[in-house]
């Protein structure tokens, strides 16, 4: 027997679910006799009081019965349960810690399971395989696939779909270097942050008229933001425009982690005087931009943030938008349908907030777009702006006060 002792699913109840199948499976008929106590401990791994519970099960249910001490099939008629369709969620991190992020992809991916009967949703435990083991056997689960959340573990993601190839999965939301070369049992669904980086220049260029441009972006290994500063960068030099990055290199963080970021873009500043527009690679480093610029008499500066988030009280803050309600359900629409598109990225919206209304500018409609990994994934040396870039340090200690 395959029992996930991590499951959700009480391990009495899965002894009973595994005999059920076995006795399904070999054709037994009403009976005909059944392993013993010490038998199933056995089989199943459990202990003596779990088998007990399982038993009790089955002859609660009619499954089985006794005759004398003996354990045999029981009397009602057995069926194969009727099967349902189960979308498996799988993360190597705690839903809690995504925060809304996390909430809003799980609303998407519900919602569209909701859309068919006999569909439901059930979370991988800590022991994925074991747990994935589990409801592949379950002869009333149909396993439609597995939604890969925030996996960011690209080894993880190879073994996975290697060990499964009858399985189909779908990475949500984080793409990884070189996924496209993994077996096409994987698929993908992503923001387009190339595409957002873009947006986020050329309204900055063509609407705010902004000359001095600077990138402000978190110095990590992140696929994601260096995304949405190869867009940016792009746009500038489509439009024959020079920019500058800063990349904040981390340090320990204390924790508030809102002033830490206040305190950086001083620095930051301190050393660009004259720039007159500021893209941030999120919506809390935007959120501290502004705060600062509007501290030093510079609110007119425009700020373009990423992600959607609202910041109190910064509900002005003008941003890119990332559906993660749409990405969820695109996510599901991908485990249903037997064709498409491998990989998907949905474009973002620019979002430029005038007083409490946001006002869109690009289209409401959700584009879906074949992976370009040519100009998505161009490398740094293929932008010659990049030769501009500042890397700077913010000191520990400072406050908003000192500045």
């Amino acid at each position: 027997m395959d029992i996930d002792f991590s499951s959700h699913i009480p391990v009495y109840v899965q002894v009973k679910d595994q005999l059920q199948a076995e006795i399904n499976a070999r054709g037994l008929k009403s009976g005909d006799a059944l392993p013993t106590l010490a038998r199933i401990c056995d089989m199943a791994g459990v202990s003596m009081r779990t088998a007990q519970r399982a038993v009790e099960l089955m002859l609660k249910e009619g499954i089985g019965k006794r005759i004398g001490r003996q354990l045999v099939v029981g009397d009602t008629p057995l069926r194969v349960p009727d099967v349902k369709s189960i979308f498996i969620i799988a993360s190597d991190f705690s839903l809690a810690s995504y925060g809304s992020v996390g909430d809003l992809i799980m609303q998407g991916i519900r919602e569209e399971v909701a859309k068919e009967p006999d569909s439901e949703v059930v979370f991988a435990a800590p022991d994925f395989v074991n747990s994935l083991q589990y409801y592949l056997n379950n002869p009333g689960m149909r396993v439609c696939g597995v939604l890969l959340l925030r996996c960011q573990h690209f080894d993880m993601i190879k073994n996975l779909v290697e060990q499964y190839p009858q399985v189909r999965f779908v990475q949500v939301n984080y793409y990884l270097d070189g996924i496209e070369t993994l077996p096409e049992n994987l698929y993908g669904v992503f923001n387009d942050d190339f595409a957002g980086g873009y947006m986020a220049a050329e309204y900055l260029l063509l609407q705010a008229g902004s000359r001095k441009p600077v990138v402000w972006e978190r110095a990590n290994l992140d696929q994601v933001y260096q995304e949405r500063r190869r867009g940016f960068l792009a746009a500038l030099r489509d439009h024959g425009t020079d920019g500058r990055v800063f990349l904040q290199q981390p340090y320990p963080e204390t924790q508030d982690l809102f002033s830490d970021n206040y305190n950086f873009f001083a620095t930051l500043y301190k050393q660009a005087t004259d720039l007159d527009s500021v893209f941030c690679s999120n919506d809390l480093m935007a959120a501290t931009a502004s705060q600062y610029l509007e501290h030093i008499g510079k609110q007119s500066i425009p700020v373009i943030g990423y992600d959607n988030y609202i910041y109190q009280p910064f509900r002005k803050q003008s941003t890119v938008g990332i559906d993660f309600v749409r990405m969820g359900q695109v996510a599901v629409q991908r485990l249903r349908q037997k064709s498409g598109l491998r990989f998907t990225k949905l474009l973002p919206q620019l979002i430029i907030r005038k007083a409490q209304t946001p006002d869109a500018l690009s289209s409401t409609k959700h584009v879906f777009q074949v992976f370009n990994m040519q100009s998505s994934a161009a490398s740094d040396a293929e932008s010659p702006l990049l030769k501009s870039s500042t890397t700077i340090n913010c000191k520990k200690g400072q406050n908003h006060d000192a500045l």
